[in-house]
């Protein structure tokens, strides 16, 4: 029985002192001139081109049943069934300009990561892409009154691949004109 716990502790002492070399080699290098970056979700709405942080969507879906509610702000569509769940749905274009997003074939619900459920209804989705971490955090920092001060739920511009200019959105204002607060 010592043979094998001799073994054994030989074994775990061996594996250990792999990793600590691992562990010391991974801190030792010298780092990557590759800019951090993030995801983003490209969508549309009315023509204009927006950005929301991939880790702010829960999921992009087709369109079901959305039920008008009576009484209910021009911008809230109504609510749809989500995975068993009632979730009031904003139509981004009524809230950027007023008129019903077009429900073609390429129309979306964007479920947020938010306390409160909610589904933005946009006309497209069109990709996610990669940005670089200084640029996202440039744009979230632009208060939305430097942006516009008009209440859209966007703050600054974010350059995508491609050289195309999307607005980022800004989720804190799409729970408050969803929620009715606004």
């Amino acid at each position: 029985m010592t043979r094998r716990s001799g073994t054994l502790e030989s074994s775990i002492e061996r594996v250990l002192g792999e990793l600590r070399r691992e562990y010391w080699r991974s801190i030792e290098s010298a780092p990557t001139d590759e800019p951090m970056t993030e995801q983003v979700l490209l969508m549309s709405s009315g023509g204009e081109l927006y950005a929301l942080h991939a880790g702010q969507a829960r999921e992009v879906a087709r369109p079901g049943d959305i039920v008008p509610l009576p009484g209910a702000p021009d911008r809230l569509a109504g609510v749809t069934n989500v995975r068993g769940q009632a979730v009031p749905v904003l139509d981004l274009r009524r809230v950027i300009e007023g008129r019903p997003s077009d429900l073609g074939p390429s129309a979306r619900l964007v479920t947020l990561r938010s306390p409160l459920p909610i589904a933005i209804l946009v006309e497209a989705v069109s990709d996610l892409v990669e940005v670089a971490m200084a640029d996202l955090l440039g744009a979230i920092q632009v208060a939305p009154a430097e942006a516009g001060g008009d209440g859209r739920p966007a703050r600054g511009t974010l350059t995508v691949p491609g050289g195309l200019e999307a607005r980022l959105l800004d989720v804190d204002r799409l729970i408050e004109l969803a929620s009715g607060q606004s």
